[in-house]
């Protein structure tokens, strides 16, 4: 069994508005898609709602986190229609930037997808750290991860087996996405990350699998 990803990260961003949309394309019902949706507005409260659309039916949290007035959190849904939709997110508050990455991956085998685990937060001040340790209890699963890290500078990161997309508004980059296929137990991943100068961040990580089917025999 592998899973492969579809297509580049989409990714998009809203200023000074409540409301987040971006167009994006499905290709295949029953692969999954992982939303990372990380806004910030300093001290000012801040809430954001669950994506609607996308090509998604059902989005499911994989992992939330909040730090220095960031709101982060990671989505997963399976594809349930295909072509050109608008996915949405409403926030409620005063969001200030809001940046989003939407992407798609596939399954050789199932579209049985589930979580492995729950989901892991981290946040602080640093110019370097690491995402979420995540332990996959079998082979040939997903990792996810998604974080805001700074804004004031460069950002980036390099670990063997993970891609890694950074985008921002143009002027800056402030929200990185990173995956890695085939994460297999008994190992540990962690992803590092870096931004120059140091600054706030908040990262999330998570794990999907193919869940095994219950197969009924009728005799």
């Amino acid at each position: 069994m592998t899973i492969t990803a579809v297509g580049a990260t989409v990714t998009d961003f809203s200023h000074l508005s409540n409301t987040f949309t971006t167009t994006v394309s499905p290709t295949a019902i029953g692969d999954v898609v992982v939303v990372g949706a990380q806004s910030y507005n300093g001290v000012f409260p801040q809430t954001q709602g669950v994506p609607t659309g996308g090509g998604v039916t059902t989005w499911n949290e994989m992992a939330t986190g909040s730090g220095g007035g960031i709101i982060i959190n990671t989505y997963w849904g399976v594809v349930t229609s295909t072509g050109s939709s608008t996915l949405t997110i409403t926030m409620s508050g005063s969001p200030n930037f809001m940046f989003v990455s939407y992407q798609q991956f596939h399954s050789s085998v199932s579209n049985n997808w589930a979580q492995d685990g729950v989901g892991g937060n981290n946040a602080g001040s640093a110019s370097s750290g690491n995402y979420p340790s995540q332990s996959p209890v079998g082979s040939d699963e997903l990792y996810v991860g998604n974080a805001w890290i700074g804004g004031s500078g460069t950002i980036g990161g390099s670990t063997a087996g993970f891609v890694y997309t950074n985008f921002g508004n143009g002027a800056f980059n402030a929200a990185q996405f990173v995956y890695a296929l085939g994460a297999t137990t008994p190992n540990a991943y962690s992803p590092a990350w870096t931004q120059s100068p140091s600054d706030i961040y908040a990262t999330l990580a998570g794990l999907l699998r193919i869940a095994p089917q219950n197969i009924v025999m009728v005799i």
